[in-house]
């Protein structure tokens, strides 16, 4: 090419794949669409969800294995391009918290063919800075921010529903209707294992 010739755009080459980390307890509608988000607006190949092993300041969460299938059932109408990692389980070291900056690391030194961001609604946006290791983290996965409801920030007018999984476990709990707040394949599950208290009313029919 000649020098005096403008230059094509650097494009990376490596799959751009947003990386949604979190307790997941449950996943709920919000992740979900935080997912379609990712793909559907931001434009990122693929979106990997990652439950957290256990929660980084001690709170009881449901089993992994529990969380983690409703994960998948969670995201399964998303198609391929959505994916439920359990990259946490594999590389949980006993009596150490679950960083997701060693989360990171362990996807790229596994994955080299692809690039990660952070896929986050704007109501964590301002505790990323509070986390482990936060700079390299930011410097290995910048974070896309996607506006939450009633939360100032983000990329696009696309607003996330200010649903939490608090809420979604008080709405069990009171054997409310679950319509709207997780996929219907997730509240059948919370109702079949009897997680968080789940009565039969919690279900929609």
């Amino acid at each position: 090419m000649d020098p005096a010739e403008p230059r094509p755009p650097f494009h990376d080459p490596r799959l751009v794949t947003g990386l949604l980390g979190g307790s997941f307890n449950p996943p709920h509608m919000g992740h979900v669409l935080l997912a379609v988000a990712g793909l559907c607006a931001a434009g990122l190949e693929e979106v990997w969800l990652a439950p957290a092993w256990e929660h980084p300041f001690g709170k009881p969460l449901a089993p992994f294995e529990e969380r983690l299938a409703m994960c998948r059932l969670a995201v399964e109408p998303l198609g391929p391009r959505v994916k439920v990692d359990p990259i946490e389980r594999d590389i949980h070291t006993p009596g150490e918290p679950s960083y997701t900056v060693r989360t990171v690391e362990a996807l790229i030194a596994g994955h080299p063919g692809r690039a990660f961001r952070l896929l986050v609604g704007s109501d964590l946006a301002g505790e990323i800075s509070t986390w482990r290791e936060s700079e390299r983290l930011l410097s290995l996965a910048p974070p896309l921010i996607i506006p939450r409801l009633g939360r100032e920030g983000g990329e696009g007018p696309h607003t996330l529903p200010a649903i939490s999984a608090t809420a979604v476990r008080e709405r069990i709990a009171a054997g409310a209707d679950l319509r709207g707040w997780v996929p219907l394949s997730v509240a059948r599950h919370i109702q079949s294992r009897g997680l968080y208290g789940a009565r039969g009313e919690t279900i929609p029919r």
